[in-house]
C-alpha cells in the first residue's frame, strides 16, 4: 500500500503478480521481459542486463505493438489532469463490449498519480 498525496483514493493496493521471460539471441546477448499483473491493470518493461557479450549500445527503435478487437476506439490525452510535464500523454481505449483501458509509456516522464509516492 502507498498513499497519495491526492487523488481518488486515500490508499492505493499494489499487490501483483510477476514473472520474468529471458531471451537470448544468436550472438548470446540477453534481455528480460518483465511482466506484473495487477487488480486494475497489467504492466511490462523490457531491461537489458549488464553482460559481457553487450558493452555498450544505443537503442535506436522499439517496435512494440499492440492490437484491438474490431470496433475498438482510441484516442490520446495530453495533460491528464493538468500540465505535469510536457511529454507524457496517455492513450485511452474503448474497447469492442464497452470497457475501457488505458496504455502509458513508462520512464519517459513522471506519472502525476505517483507524484506523493515517497518510495520513488
Amino acid at each position: 500500500m502507498w498513499k497519495p498525496i491526492y487523488g481518488e483514493r486515500a490508499e492505493v493496493d499494489e499487490s501483483l503478480e510477476e514473472a520474468t521471460i529471458c531471451v537470448e539471441n544468436d550472438f548470446g546477448r540477453i534481455m528480460e521481459i518483465r511482466l506484473r499483473a495487477y487488480s486494475e491493470g497489467t504492466a511490462f518493461q523490457y531491461f537489458i542486463p549488464e553482460q559481457d557479450k553487450l558493452k555498450d549500445f544505443t537503442i535506436t527503435q522499439e517496435d512494440t505493438g499492440f492490437t484491438f478487437l474490431k470496433g475498438s476506439m482510441s484516442w490520446e490525452e495530453h495533460g491528464v489532469e493538468g500540465d505535469f510535464c510536457v511529454d507524457h500523454h496517455f492513450q485511452y481505449v474503448l474497447f469492442n463490449g464497452g470497457w475501457y483501458g488505458s496504455l502509458d509509456s513508462a520512464n519517459k516522464a513522471i506519472d502525476p498519480k505517483r507524484l506523493g509516492d515517497s518510495r520513488h
